[in-house]
């Protein structure tokens, strides 16, 4: 029996990245417990198994529809009861599935939008998989300004050093404040680098390692310890979170550009799917194959 290719609209489920994606976390998809408000879990939709839960002293999310999501579509709402939401992985035998090789190639995306009141509010955890005082992975996180939504952005990685920060309306990239964006960190064990709206920050590489801090673990919207205490809320909304491993730089140019696609982001004009890229105006497709029997093909010959 032979197979067949047929070309389809992407999604992260079909394909070869089917095999890869090891967390997909979507509030559209939500199947959460606890009704839409203080949601208690974040289901995996990758079949991989990757619930999130809330960690103590945090208390989940609230779940926005219509004009309160994002590009009215469900958002996961951690700004609740004044910067107390937030979501981790609780085990840590999975904990472990979610570190790439030490030459294995990942990405982690993620749509955001913040809600314009960090303000003096210190540190805000977007995502973490582990790495804010010398272990393993990279943190994203907000730093607290006392200019606004001028925010200060900082990525560290398992040296625990800052190895990015910018001010948002100084350096003149999309304010996540104002307007939908998606973030990626992606790279390997020895190269790793910064996306916003497709767009490479500076600096164009920085080093990370393939385990976890020992001190923290793989979290969503907040910082959590090993003993599962949650802290640093991020104010804002998340919608879908994409990680996936032995990945390649077009799988995950096409990941983008399906998150951009769905929640309205104009990504930057250098990105394959960006205005002046080789894909402009284009919707990812993915490749399927399908079996056809001898009987078909006889068929088809007649």
């Amino acid at each position: 029996m032979s197979t067949t290719k047929t070309r389809v609209p992407f999604t992260p489920e079909l394909g070869e990245l089917k095999t890869k994606i090891i967390g997909w976390w979507d509030a559209s998809w939500h199947t959460c417990q606890g009704g839409d408000t203080n949601l208690t879990e974040w289901k995996d939709r990758s079949g991989s198994g990757h619930h999130l839960t809330v960690p103590t002293t945090r208390s989940g999310a609230d779940l926005k529809i219509g004009s309160d999501g994002i590009n009215n579509l469900p958002a996961m709402s951690t700004d609740r009861g004044g910067r107390t939401g937030g979501f981790f992985l609780d085990s840590a035998t999975d904990q472990d599935a979610l570190d790439p090789g030490a030459n294995d190639q990942f990405f982690c995306s993620i749509v955001l939008r913040e809600s314009g009141a960090i303000k003096n509010s210190g540190a805000s955890y977007i995502m973490t998989n582990g790495s804010t005082a010398g272990g393993g992975g990279w943190t994203f996180l907000w730093i607290g300004s006392s200019s606004g939504i001028d925010i200060n952005i900082g990525v560290s990685f398992y040296n625990g050093s800052l190895t990015q920060s910018l001010i948002w309306n100084s350096a003149g990239y999309p304010n996540p404040a104002s307007t939908n964006c998606i973030f990626t960190v992606h790279g390997d064990g020895d190269d790793v680098r910064l996306r916003w709206n497709g767009q490479t920050l500076p600096p164009t590489g920085g080093t990370t390692q393939d385990t976890h801090d020992t001190a923290e673990k793989f979290s969503i919207g907040c910082f959590t310890a090993l003993d599962g205490s949650g802290s640093a809320t991020f104010e804002g909304r998340m919608s879908e979170c994409i990680y996936g491993t032995g990945t390649t730089i077009n799988e995950l140019n096409d990941v983008e550009a399906y998150l951009a696609n769905k929640y309205g982001v104009t990504l930057h004009s250098g990105h394959q799917y960006g205005s002046s890229g080789s894909l402009n105006g284009q919707i990812p497709n993915a490749t399927l194959k399908r079996p056809v029997s001898s009987r078909s093909r006889m068929r088809t010959r007649r």
